[in-house]
């Protein structure tokens, strides 16, 4: 059985359990959807009728659950269960509600950092910033102006154009200038980093405000991120904030990609083993890191002379650069 046919399966247990009860008429549509690094969601889309609004239930789980032997039957009433309960969630502001002119949204828009390369068919008919270095800022709107919004709307061309109705440079430069207000950066040692909870501010010593750091601090790996530390590593496209993580350091630096929330910096002070932090980005990406939050293989290295990212290719450092993004 293939994810297809598991859904038709679902879909058709679905409306059995919802016969005989008092819960309207609830229709239903088979969804494949392509997520950020390219991954493929399979489920339903479901709403009430009369509703423009729609609720989305993924099913991808519970067919690896079948797959790995579990009851069939077991699974699609389980599956119906999912959609009873998201039939009768609301977000705090859905969509329905939300007004999408650019006026109404400018203050709920924010960026996140994702790897071209895998992301080729989610980015395709997006307005998005080229950073460099293979990486790319998609505007997105949320219900507030947050990385950690309950929910988010990634801005499309489609939507720009009949919704929105702005150019991409001021939507892109209002969504950089908006990220950079509500997310602020936030350079912290890696043991803060490790103690603090997802999604929850960063309570730690901020190195970009508090640059008051010791020589032992200095040479061990620091953390950048956002406040929330959710999608945070688009904080290193911030305007001046990679110029002033080297006035912090006093030298130039690595920036290992550890996921969309955040990136690791070492200072070159430290003499890091370039192939070891290689070899270590890329295990780390297969082995640990969650295909939705990869960001990119690739580790960069910070010049101060040149004032450019560039990444690190063997033993020496390439020249593809990064771009600087302005807001």
């Amino acid at each position: 059985m293939t994810i297809q046919d598991f859904v038709l399966r679902a879909e058709t247990a679905v409306h059995e359990y919802f016969e005989g009860k008092d819960a309207g008429e609830i229709n239903t549509e088979r969804i494949e959807i392509v997520k950020a690094n390219d991954a493929r969601v399979h489920g339903l889309r479901l709403s009430r009728e009369g509703v423009c609004a729609g609720w989305n239930v993924y099913l991808d789980d519970l067919y690896e659950r079948y797959q790995d032997g579990e009851d069939l039957e077991c699974l699609l009433e389980e599956a119906a269960f999912r959609c009873e309960e998201g039939l009768g969630f609301r977000a705090p502001l859905s969509p329905d509600d939300l007004r999408l002119d650019f006026d109404s949204i400018r203050d709920r828009l924010s960026v996140r950092l994702l790897g071209v390369a895998h992301n080729m068919s989610y980015m395709d008919g997006k307005p998005y910033i080229d950073a460099g270095c293979g990486l790319a800022l998609i505007a997105t709107v949320g219900c507030d102006g947050g990385a950690s919004s309950e929910w988010f709307l990634s801005v499309t061309d489609e939507l720009l154009k009949n919704e929105i109705r702005t150019s991409r440079e001021e939507l892109l430069t209002a969504a950089l200038e908006n990220a950079v207000k509500n997310e602020p950066p936030m350079l912290v040692s890696l043991e803060d980093y490790v103690h603090s909870g997802y999604g929850y501010p960063v309570t730690a010593q901020n190195f970009l405000e508090e640059p008051d750091i010791d020589e032992y601090r200095r040479c061990r790996a620091l953390m950048l991120t956002n406040e929330s530390m959710v999608f945070g590593a688009a904080v290193l496209f911030y305007p001046g904030v990679t110029e002033r993580i080297a006035e912090v350091l006093g030298c130039g630096y690595y920036v290992l990609p550890s996921s969309v929330h955040e990136v690791m910096i070492i200072s070159e002070s430290a003499d890091p083993d370039l192939r070891g932090m290689m070899e270590t980005v890329r295990e780390a990406n297969r082995t640990v890191v969650n295909r939705s939050d990869f960001l990119s293989d690739d580790v960069l290295y910070y010049d101060t002379e040149s004032e450019k990212l560039r990444v690190v290719t063997g033993h020496r450092k390439c020249d593809n650069d990064c771009r600087r993004v302005t807001a």
